[in-house]
């Protein structure tokens, strides 16, 4: 009876333990990715002012600018400053456009990883160490629009990273957003640049 009794955690223990190191090995965190964005959540106490480049649209709500940080293979990354309602002081975000394609399983399966990454990197912002969490929602070409939104694990600050695909046009483009959450800034946010 013992010995079953022993097999029977011995298996139960490489089960849960063996298949989450297991996991861990086949999800090798991307330093390049991990890099960009660290240096970006590095930036925002300072509201990106450290990786604001040269001006690429003045609006009459925002601002864009160029980011001196790139997101390994995007399209584009930008900082958008984001005049606040009292105009007291700004607001400010970081975007990247990562991917745009037509085939949605290709798209899908970026987005899946980006979240993957997103969620298994350890970084450092303002002296904390934090790691982001949110629950995934899986694409679908019935919806033209999903979005995941990562937040520090155990709600503790305010910083952010929202991962979205949306079909526009003939296309899927994924996006990714970094910025620090209140209610003003997620009204101003939530479109994007020029909106």
């Amino acid at each position: 009876m013992k010995r079953i009794m022993f097999r029977f955690v011995a298996v139960l223990w490489l089960l849960v333990y063996g298949s989450a190191a297991h996991t861990q090995l086949l999800l090798k965190k991307d330093a390049p990715l991990h890099d960009a964005v660290q240096k970006v959540l590095s930036a925002l106490p300072g509201q990106l002012k450290t990786i604001t480049g040269t001006l690429l649209a003045d609006n009459p709500q925002s601002r864009e600018y160029e980011s001196k940080v790139q997101l390994p293979g995007s399209l584009s990354s930008s900082v958008v400053q984001y005049a606040s309602v009292d105009k007291k002081k700004t607001i400010a975000a970081w975007h990247a456009v990562v991917m745009e394609e037509e085939d949605f399983k290709t798209a899908g399966k970026k987005f899946r990883w980006l979240y993957n990454q997103l969620k298994a990197g350890s970084f450092q912002c303002d002296g904390r160490s934090i790691r982001f969490t949110g629950k995934y929602e899986a694409p679908s070409e019935d919806i033209t629009f999903t979005t995941v939104m990562l937040a520090q694990a155990g709600d503790k600050g305010k910083e952010r990273i929202e991962l979205s695909m949306q079909y526009e046009v003939t296309q899927w483009v994924i996006r990714v957003a970094v910025y620090n959450e209140d209610t003003e800034t997620l009204s101003l946010i939530k479109n994007g640049p020029g909106e």
